[in-house]
C-alpha cells in the first residue's frame, strides 16, 4: 500500500512543480518557446515514476505477473498518463501566453494528436518488437539478425505511411482553390520539387503556427500548414514559408531523419551491448541507457536539424529572390513567441547559451534572420 501510495504522489508531484515555473516564468519574462520546452522537461520528470515501480517491481510485490509484452503496454498507459497530467497544468499557462480562446476539450485535442503523432511509431516500435522477441522465444527461435532488422524495416515502413498519419490525426485538408493556391503552384513548378498538394490545418481558436514537410517518397509528400498562418500572413510570407519547406524536400532532409532515426536504433544497440558486458542488464539500467543515448543523440540530431533549417531558409530566399519575406514571417513568429501577455520587454533570461541550443530542433529565430541578411 506505501509504495502504490508513493507512485501517486510521484506522479502528481509536476503538477505543483510546473506552477512554481509559471510564476517564476512570469516574473523573468520568458518567451513561449521557453515554457513549452520546460513543459517537456517537466513530462520527463513525470516519467519518475515509471522507473521507480518497475525497479522496485511492483508487480512481483503484489502477486501480478505479466510478461515483458504486457509491460511495456504498462510503461505505455503511464506515459500517456503522464503527458495528460503535464498538459492540463498547462492549460491555463497556455491562454495567458497566446490570448488564445480554446476551451479545455479544444485544447487537450491539439496536444493530444501532436502526442500520437510523436510517439505512436515509438510505440508501434515498441510493441511490434517486445511481440516478435515474445512470439521467437516461444518458438525457441531466437534470431539475432532478425531482431536488428526488423526496426529499420518497420522505421522504414512508417516514415512512408506518415504523410496518411498526419491526414488521419490532424485532419488536413487542401488547400483553397484560389490567387494563393496558384502562386503556390507555380512556386512547385518553378523549383520542380514534388509533392502531391497543400494541406491547411485548423487548430481552432489557438494561435498555432505550425508549417511542415512530410513523405520521404515524392508522389506521397505533403505539406501542411496552419489556419492561423493563412490567416494572419501575408501571401508574400506565406510562399516564403512554403519555399522553405520546399528547401527540405529539395536537399531530402526528411530522408536524412529516416538514416537518423535507423542510426539511433543502432546506437542504442550498440552502447546496450557494450554496457551489458560490464554489468547485469535490468529494467532501470535499459531506461538509464536510453536515457543516456536519447541525450547524445538529441544533440547529434539537432546540431544536424540546425543545419537543415539554415540550409531550407537559404533555399527559401534564393527561390523568391528576396530575403525579406521570409524575414518577416520570422519576425512575426518571434513576436508571438516574446510578446503576449508579458511587457515587450526581452527576456531577462540569457536563452542562447551553447547547451540550450544545442536541445532545441530549430536554431533561434534570432539566428536564422541574422543570417539571412548576411547572406543577402
Amino acid at each position: 500500500m506505501f509504495d502504490i501510495v508513493v507512485f501517486i504522489m510521484l506522479l502528481l508531484s509536476p503538477v505543483l512543480a510546473i506552477r512554481l515555473v509559471w510564476y517564476w516564468a512570469k516574473r523573468k519574462n520568458w518567451p513561449i518557446s521557453r515554457i513549452e520546452n520546460t513543459m517537456v522537461w517537466f513530462f520527463l520528470l513525470t516519467l519518475a515514476p515509471v522507473y521507480w515501480f518497475l525497479t522496485r517491481d511492483l508487480f512481483v510485490f503484489m502477486n501480478i505477473t505479466l510478461n515483458v509484452f504486457y509491460r511495456v503496454i504498462f510503461i505505455i498507459f503511464i506515459f500517456i498518463a503522464s503527458f495528460l497530467i503535464t498538459i492540463i497544468c498547462f492549460y491555463d499557462i497556455d491562454k495567458n501566453l497566446r490570448r488564445s480562446e480554446w476551451h479545455l476539450s479544444e485544447y487537450l485535442n491539439y496536444y493530444l494528436r501532436n502526442f500520437v503523432l510523436g510517439y505512436l511509431p515509438l510505440f508501434i516500435l515498441l510493441l511490434s518488437g517486445t511481440g516478435l522477441l515474445y512470439v521467437l522465444e516461444r518458438l525457441k527461435f531466437i534470431s539475432n539478425l532478425l531482431l536488428w532488422l526488423w526496426g529499420p524495416v518497420l522505421i522504414i515502413i512508417l516514415f512512408v505511411g506518415y504523410p496518411q498519419l498526419v491526414m488521419s490525426f490532424m485532419k488536413g485538408y487542401p488547400l483553397s482553390p484560389g490567387a494563393l493556391h496558384d502562386k503556390l503552384m507555380k512556386l512547385k513548378n518553378k523549383t520542380n520539387v514534388h509533392f502531391q498538394d497543400i494541406y491547411c490545418i485548423d487548430y481552432s481558436k489557438g494561435k498555432i503556427t505550425d508549417a511542415w514537410a512530410v513523405g520521404i517518397v515524392p508522389f506521397n509528400r505533403k505539406i501542411f500548414i496552419s489556419k492561423y498562418i493563412l490567416n494572419n500572413y501575408s501571401d508574400e510570407e506565406i510562399e516564403a514559408i512554403v519555399a522553405h519547406e520546399l528547401g527540405h524536400l529539395k536537399y531530402n532532409h526528411l530522408l536524412l531523419n529516416l538514416f537518423l532515426a535507423i542510426g539511433y536504433m543502432i546506437f542504442f544497440g550498440l552502447v546496450f551491448h557494450i554496457v551489458s558486458f560490464f554489468i547485469s542488464i535490468t529494467i532501470g539500467i535499459s531506461m538509464i541507457t536510453g536515457m543516456f543515448c536519447g541525450l547524445i543523440w538529441t544533440i547529434i540530431h539537432s546540431t544536424i536539424k540546425h543545419r537543415n533549417e539554415f540550409q531550407a531558409d537559404a533555399y527559401a530566399a534564393q527561390v523568391i529572390g528576396n530575403p525579406q519575406p521570409l524575414i518577416q514571417a520570422l519576425s512575426k513568429l518571434d513576436n508571438l513567441d516574446n510578446k503576449l501577455k508579458f511587457d515587450s520587454a526581452k527576456s531577462s533570461i540569457d536563452i542562447r547559451g551553447k547547451l540550450w541550443k544545442f536541445l532545441q530542433t530549430h536554431p533561434t529565430i534570432e539566428d536564422r534572420i541574422k543570417r539571412l541578411s548576411f547572406r543577402f
